[in-house]
């Protein structure tokens, strides 16, 4: 074991055992989220996809998204280490394969993480201090979000953020799950007002207050959008509904994000079961929900026509057009400003499983051993942390000041690593036997594992939305910036790894050995 100041290396990872199912759960429902990916399936499928049922979509979202977290709670009870679908698919494909594909979802997780800082500022506090001068009418509200609209104060908020997050997650995973489930009982509170205002409130004020405090007109502009191609009314249809699964895609997969950090969980078997299906089961659930409310309170055309004109002085996110529902300026701001807390979350679940991976290309030569750092007093991977948090700055930095990332989207990326990691639940009672035959979640049907069942309705259902979410225009996935990054990251992923395969065999080291065996605990 080799000792630095403050940090040490050794042949155990030196992570501990702290976050149990409530964190766990709370962790994987900020990864689903409710916050932006809820307001862009609710306005963006009743604008592009005619005749989609929305309900429907979600419901069959949710039931292949089972499929997903039964495959990665398999593979992370069999493998409760550190890296998620690096390790699975390292060990069971080939280590070139994995690493390219995890340098993939990582790379766009930080984008995300760095996105989300800025975010922060554009997507959560303005709407709330828009939402706070309309009710009031006091212009010193008008007058902060009109700063707020900085790019050096963008940036500056959002780096204050991440820097508090990264000090967090450092000085004590338990600590900083702590965090986590506070505010997601906090954001959670959001979303029950925000419900409570939906069930109880009629269109006709939700017309009244649109008109009297944003002065726009609700069939203004439900005329304008019809004006400009929008369908209103279209008939049910089948395709549509297929077709529109791209939207709940990107949220309840993503509840697998536990699977980074399985070391560092009690009771992985109960406590990811938990966690998985869980935050799955519920969010669709909330989902349904919202979306009934919002066609009584809002209307169908009326959210298939702002989603295609965004015909509103600012985003009209759903939280938003529901804080139009009461004159109680707390219970407004409250629901306006939910997007701040949700938005918030993608810092700290970005940075939590990117720095985990971080830490297992560490573990496997890939990266210098600097990066499997953990500290000594805290227990934390402090190195992997602090070059997650860093690259997150990069890319804040980046949305704030250029143009550049404002169509860059990595939902091809992202779908496509489940696919992949479909294909190695198909194929891991095959590859390593062993490993499979000691599982806690071997489960057999006959003799057919089932993990790898679910393997083929993973790999098939997330390739085919894979490849919806390319060829869809209105997936907003397809433009030349978002393509060619995920490209490029795959070609570059693999040239990371063969430059790392090809030093470390100069210094005598087969990092080949140790993708024959689990990583360390």
């Amino acid at each position: 074991m080799s000792i630095m100041t403050g940090i040490v290396t050794r042949k155990a990872t030196g992570l501990v055992r702290a976050v149990g199912p409530l964190g766990l759960f709370a962790f994987s429902m900020f990864a689903v989220n409710l916050g932006m990916p809820l307001t862009y399936m609710i306005l963006n499928v009743p604008a592009f996809y005619p005749g989609a049922d929305l309900g429907i979509s979600i419901l069959l979202t949710g039931v292949l998204s089972i499929f997903v977290a039964f495959v990665y709670w398999t593979l992370s009870v069999s493998m409760p280490r550190s890296g998620g679908d690096y390790v699975f698919n390292t060990r069971i494909l080939h280590p070139s394969l994995g690493f390219a594909f995890n340098w993939i979802f990582v790379m766009f997780n930080l984008f995300y993480g760095g996105w989300a800082a800025w975010g922060i500022t554009t997507m959560g506090l303005s709407p709330l201090f828009y939402m706070l001068s309309i009710q009031t009418g006091d212009p010193m509200f008008a007058a902060v979000n009109a700063t707020l609209a900085s790019p050096a104060i963008v940036f500056l908020i959002g780096a204050v953020l991440i820097l508090l997050t990264v000090a967090l997650f450092t000085t004590g995973t338990r600590r900083a799950f702590q965090l986590v489930t506070a505010v997601f009982f906090a954001s959670m509170l959001t979303v029950i007002v925000m419900i409570l205002l939906l069930a109880t409130s009629s269109r006709e004020t939700f017309i009244a207050s649109l008109g009297h405090l944003t002065g726009t007109d609700y069939q203004g502009v439900i005329d304008t959008a019809v004006g400009q191609g929008f369908l209103p009314n279209a008939p049910f249809s089948g395709e549509s509904t297929i077709y529109s699964m791209v939207w709940p895609w990107f949220m309840f997969p993503f509840a697998m994000f536990t699977t980074f950090f399985a070391g560092e969980i009690k009771d992985i078997k109960k406590s990811q079961f938990v966690g998985l299906f869980g935050s799955i089961v519920f969010s669709v659930l909330i989902c349904l929900l919202i979306w009934y409310l919002s066609l009584r309170a809002f209307g169908y055309e009326f959210l298939g026509a702002i989603g295609w004109t965004y015909a509103f002085p600012v985003f009209p996110f759903i939280n938003v057009l529901a804080g139009l529902l009461t004159e109680n300026v707390v219970v407004s701001a409250i629901v306006a400003g939910a997007l701040a807390l949700w938005t918030y979350s993608w810092i700290f679940t970005t940075q939590m499983i990117s720095s985990r991976s971080v830490f297992a290309w560490g573990i496997d030569k890939i990266l210098p051993e600097v990066a499997t750092g953990v500290s000594g007093r805290w227990r934390t991977p402090v190195a992997s942390l602090v070059i997650s948090a860093a690259i997150q700055m990069v890319f804040l930095a980046a949305c704030s000041f250029t143009p550049y990332f404002a169509t860059l989207t990595g939902m091809i990326g992202l779908s496509a690593v489940i696919a992949v990691t479909g294909i190695s639940a198909i194929l891991f009672p095959y590859r390593i036997k062993d490993v499979y035959d000691k599982s806690p979640a071997r489960i057999q049907v006959g003799r057919i594992p089932l993990v790898s069942l679910a393997g083929i309705v993973v790999a098939v259902s997330s390739g085919y939305l894979t490849y919806r979410t390319i060829v869809d225009d209105f997936a907003f996935s397809n433009n030349p910036e978002s393509v060619g990054t995920v490209v490029g990251l795959f070609v570059s992923g693999f040239v990371i790894w063969i430059a790392a395969y090809l030093v470390r065999k100069k210094q005598g080291i087969d990092i080949m050995a140790g993708y024959r065996e689990l990583p360390i605990e």
